[in-house]
């Protein structure tokens, strides 16, 4: 019986995980079953095209927020296409309303509820073999369920997800892993709580299967899906230490409370190699009565302490998240819990917006708290009795500039200068700016984007423009390697060019300010990879103490390991001398 078990991402990027782990459950007991992994942006008749060629008997979808619909889309045409070919759903976008889904959908045969290892095994041996069954957890058309499955076997028991790929299956890949299932909160607008206990691999199996990946198989950024990584202290602390002593070039994003980091944790971090860790923080908002609301209430001088603490070290990118749309956070709410995140100067902030996931408390709810929301994944809310429709798209337009602006980290000297305590403010004027120029709309280069922020600075910030100039000069050339610089930055050339920087890189001082892949180089290998540039302040100060003292100075760009890190894709600079 041929089995096609299909995974559709959002991006080429991502790597499924729940296929690969139904694949090994399945492959003792129905060795012809086979995984196809895709993504929702390619055409469905060609994804049609693609499960078609298989010749399946069964076929099984993984579906998520961001795939139902294009799942649903094939499933039909495959029904028509191959009329005695079975197909079964799971994932969290089915399993909380398989009535639903199947009377809307009547050519689907089974949804799997909740975790599918063991259930799907059973409901395979069932179609191979004529039975009858009754399996909890499946929902068919001969039997209706309402419950998940809670098999809730030892994790230890589900082979390696990984085992049967290669380097170059997993190259430019966002590789998932998962050290537990199950989250010990239950957050109102999460479906990870709904899982069951929280459930742990053994800790000398992750090491190894780690292992595999980031030093055999060169994965360039492994992503934990574990909903709070650090809930299990001791388990998290061992593994950040074997982590932190691999020889590799792997980026390990975590999803973790930062208010419950303690002193050890903390101090094993402070060293870690730079790019080695990365954290998603999900605060979420800072009213006590929206926390209340969503069970999600945190200590917020001891998360604020840690994030700065963390900060400090310089070695591990923050990602902090806000969502806008929760009960009793009104704008001014939202507005404080904004500037009070973002004054922890976050890498990078993410505002999301509220979406009603099925199954979710507060989707139970919705009706309580008034909510409308889109009738389409990813069910994202439009108004609420706390925020209204108008309101939300103001907010839209700030997380959009947000995105371009901050989290692009493209401007970070810039508004690290010029946005105090009120960063809400500065965004919320930046956003208009680009809504009365129809900027918007459109899509922009690198290039045209710093113009825009220019011209932004220029309107509403004359008083300080040749300050901003410089820092966004700085900020430009960080990013770009050029010898000529746009108008607008009144660019100082250094005259003879050639000559003058040859001098330059036969002392010893400059040198050996450069990375260490340019040490010993030529001057000509070296200038391939630097860039000087005149500034008419002390640069150095302006950045690190925001001072403005106008004594020019010399600064040498080195571009060449602008790549090293997952998160930095910026030069290294240095002012060399400044000039009375």
């Amino acid at each position: 019986m041929r089995v096609v078990l299909v995974d559709l991402s959002a991006k080429y990027i991502h790597s499924g995980l729940a296929v690969k782990y139904l694949y090994h459950a399945c492959l003792d007991s129905h060795p012809d079953i086979c995984v196809i992994e895709e993504t929702i942006n390619r055409p469905i008749e060609k994804l049609v095209e693609i499960i078609y060629r298989e010749n399946p008997q069964v076929v099984g979808f993984s579906c998520y927020i961001w795939n139902i619909e294009t799942v649903l889309n094939i499933t039909k045409s495959l029904a028509k296409l191959l009329p005695d070919l079975k197909i079964i759903l799971g994932g969290p976008e089915v399993s909380y309303t398989p009535k639903d889904i199947m009377q809307a959908n009547r050519e689907i045969d089974y949804i799997i509820c909740g975790e599918g290892e063991i259930a799907l095994p059973k409901v395979l041996s069932a179609i191979k073999d004529k039975a009858s069954w009754n399996i909890k957890g499946v929902y068919s058309k001969e039997y209706e369920t309402n419950e998940l499955t809670d098999y809730y076997f030892d994790l230890n028991d589900i082979p390696y997800p990984y085992k049967s790929l290669g380097k170059e299956d997993l190259a430019n890949k966002i590789v998932y892993y998962e050290c537990s299932r199950g989250c010990p909160y239950r957050c109102a607008y999460c479906l990870s709580g709904l899982a069951g206990k929280v459930r742990f691999l053994d800790k000398e199996r992750v090491k190894n299967e780690l292992f595999d990946l980031a030093v055999k198989k060169g994965v360039k950024q492994i992503k934990f899906v574990d909903r709070t990584f650090n809930h299990n202290k001791e388990y998290a602390y061992e593994i950040f230490s074997y982590l932190k002593g691999l020889e590799c070039e792997t980026n390990f994003h975590f999803e973790v409370r930062a208010d419950i980091f303690d002193d050890k944790t903390l101090a094993l971090l402070s060293d870690a190699p730079k790019g080695r860790f990365q954290f998603e923080i999900g605060i979420q908002s800072t009213n006590k009565t929206t926390l209340k609301a969503i069970n999600r209430p945190h200590n917020w001088d001891k998360l604020s302490k840690n994030v700065k603490e963390v900060k400090s070290y310089n070695n591990i990118h923050q990602h902090l998240d806000l969502i806008a749309g929760l009960p009793y956070e009104n704008l001014e709410s939202f507005k404080n819990s904004f500037n009070a995140v973002f004054s922890l100067e976050p890498d990078m902030l993410q505002l999301g917006f509220l979406k009603l996931l099925k199954g979710s408390s507060i989707w139970q709810d919705r009706e309580n708290y008034e909510y409308i929301s889109t009738s389409y994944t990813p069910y994202e809310v439009l108004g609420s009795r706390f925020l209204d429709y108008d309101e939300l798209i103001k907010l839209k337009a700030i997380e959009h500039v947000l995105e371009l602006v901050y989290n692009s980290n493209h401007f970070k000297n810039t508004l690290n200068y010029i946005i105090g305590s009120n960063g809400f403010q500065f965004f919320e004027a930046l956003s208009q700016f680009f809504i009365e120029r129809d900027l918007d709309k459109r899509n922009h280069s690198l290039h045209n984007l710093f113009k825009i922020v220019y011209d932004f600075f220029d309107i509403n910030y004359q008083s300080q423009i040749e300050i901003i100039r410089e820092l966004l000069k700085l900020d430009y050339l960080s990013h770009f390697m050029h010898r000529t610089l746009p108008d607008y930055f009144k660019h100082i050339p250094i005259e003879n060019y050639r000559q003058t920087t040859d001098l330059l890189l036969r002392d010893e001082k400059v040198t050996s300010l450069l990375a260490e892949k340019l040490q010993n180089k030529s001057e000509r290998e070296i200038l391939k990879q630097t860039h000087f540039e005149h500034f008419p302040l002390d640069i150095n100060l302006l950045v690190e103490k925001k001072e403005a003292c106008f004594i020019p100075s010399l600064v040498l760009f080195d571009y060449s390991e602008r790549d090293k890190n997952f998160f930095s894709n910026k030069a290294v600079f240095h002012t060399l001398k400044n000039e009375k």
